[in-house]
């Protein structure tokens, strides 16, 4: 993979966009991403398949990885499941993939807490029951949002770390 950033124009594997392009391409994405979601997909499976072609890992391996973690964690509506695709995808893009000798979980535990973090600035939670307004009728975020801001926290925090190394600033 070959990227750089020249001027207003990022290119990634041998092809330029500009800025607006990539907030195109980012839209797309997101729409995907609730797509696959209507389609019969749990949040987190819709976050996580949306990316696969930029991890490098087929949809069906993504799939059945984040099958226990919509609605909430297993449907217990606890952690938002969109949220936790991103956290996924936080550790497939930051782990140094060390089993023997890992270095990178606290780095990768500190970005999860980032995107939770990020999430709760603006919306005060990120608890499905509290989202969905199971305990007082109040919808904060439907589920459609929740996976829509999931998918901008990855291609505003997680994306740019993958292809930091490989961007190169010219003038």
């Amino acid at each position: 993979i070959a990227s750089c950033l020249v001027g207003s124009e990022m290119c990634i594997r041998d092809r330029c966009y500009t800025f607006k392009e990539m907030r195109f391409i980012m839209e797309t994405r997101k729409k995907l991403a609730v797509e696959a979601w209507k389609s019969g997909l749990n949040c987190a499976q819709a976050v996580l398949v949306t990316y696969a072609d930029l991890l490098n890992i087929d949809k069906e391996t993504l799939f059945r990885i984040s099958e226990g973690f919509g609605s909430g964690l297993a449907g217990l509506k606890r952690t938002c499941g969109a949220l936790m695709g991103a956290i996924m995808i936080a550790g497939i893009i930051n782990s140094d993939g060390n089993y023997n000798n890992p270095k990178t979980k606290k780095q990768t535990y500190e970005l999860g807490q980032k995107i939770i973090n990020t999430f709760e600035e603006k919306h005060k939670t990120s608890i499905c029951y509290d989202l969905k307004g199971f305990k007082d009728g109040k919808v904060i975020l439907p589920c459609n949002l929740c996976i829509e801001e999931a998918c901008e926290i990855v291609e505003t925090m997680l994306l740019p770390l993958k292809y930091l190394s490989l961007i190169h600033i010219s003038e």
